[in-house]
């Protein structure tokens, strides 16, 4: 027996009127190549069949599993830590009700555990439709996730500056990565997946697998890719005056700081060197607001002087499809003094 098999390994499964494609996903589950070994399953308060659906499934299964079902809605990011709160395997998977995974995900998530320094673990994933039928072959290439900065380890870049994060359906961690925060969740800035995402920088290292290990379904019912939720995304970077849209501050952008902010306070850490990048991109931010609120137009081009000098202002520039030599960022100071001086 290896030791990646004594890791007990559990599901954190959320539902919400999932009945059309539970079934497919926990059958997906059920017959992985490494046997799960616990499923939590918390229902968001589902008017449908979902969780008799799912009963039935679980029941027949042989994996022993919990099914929580709240008495109201209480959101993604909530659901998502009442599941992950009764988790007891050494590894947690996080899963949406409408995907399907491919046989071997655990099998090939759990390799990344052989290190002790990794405590998250991640994969590319293919797109379905609500149909079954693949419409997107590499997922993260489709977004333009910078799959070389993950593998490459240059992670900081790809998550801090250009706000690159795994989609929580993709993620597996190890349970202590919840234990050290699990009480600074909340659906007050962003889903779950950010939380832990940006937590994990300072607790261990990241392991990103390029195998497209689920089956990401996309339709309209989804929360993040349907029309609602791709609204929402665009009132986030939308909705903003001038000033903000030169200067990228949205609520996107404010709700990735907040979250920063608040895991970079966590007692503990492990990663100092990341931490002081954390606190960089932040102090980036509230210097861009502070000139936004600042009439001194010589004082807030010495702001922006001194972000370059400390290193802050590496993180005025957002753009995903952009590297960020000093070349540029020089450039793009001077492009910030003309449009101040002009304001």
């Amino acid at each position: 027996m290896s030791e990646l098999d004594n890791l007990q390994v559990s599901v954190a499964l959320c539902t919400y009127n999932g009945e059309k494609y539970i079934c497919d996903q926990l059958n997906s589950i059920i017959n992985q190549t490494r046997k799960v070994d616990e499923i939590i399953l918390s229902d968001d308060n589902s008017t449908d069949n979902t969780l008799g659906l799912a009963e039935s499934i679980l029941t027949e299964s042989g994996i022993a599993f919990t099914i929580i079902k709240n008495k109201s809605s209480v959101g993604v990011t909530l659901n998502f830590k009442m599941a992950i709160d009764r988790c007891i395997g050494d590894i947690i998977v996080l899963s949406d009700q409408d995907d399907v995974w491919e046989k071997n995900k655990i099998e090939e998530l759990l390799i990344a555990f052989q290190d002790e320094e990794v405590i998250m673990a991640f994969s590319d994933a293919s797109a379905i439709d609500k149909n079954g039928k693949t419409i997107i072959e590499s997922w993260h290439k489709r977004i333009g996730f910078m799959q070389s900065a993950w593998t490459e380890k240059n992670w900081i870049d790809a998550m801090l500056r250009k706000g690159h994060c795994p989609n929580g359906c993709l993620m597996a961690f190890r349970r202590k990565l919840y234990l050290s925060a699990p009480d600074i969740w909340s659906g007050e800035y962003m889903y779950h997946d950010r939380w832990l995402c940006y937590s994990a920088g300072l607790f261990g290292e990241y392991y990103y697998n390029d195998k497209p290990l689920i089956r990401y379904r996309i339709h309209e019912q989804s929360i993040t890719q349907g029309s609602n939720g791709q609204a929402s995304w665009y009132r986030f970077t939308s909705d903003i005056d001038d000033f903000d849209k030169y200067f990228e501050i949205n609520v996107f952008r404010q709700n990735r700081v907040e979250i920063l902010r608040k895991v970079s306070q966590l007692s503990n850490i492990k990663n100092k060197k990341y931490l002081s990048e954390y606190k960089k991109c932040i102090r980036m931010y509230d210097r861009l607001v502070k000139i936004k609120n600042e009439d001194n137009k010589i004082l807030n081009i010495l702001i922006l002087f001194r972000s370059l000098i400390d290193g802050s202002f590496y993180y005025r520039n957002t753009n995903r499809n952009q590297m960020n030599p000093i070349g540029r960022q020089l450039r793009i100071l001077i492009s910030d003094i003309i449009y101040l001086l002009r304001r």
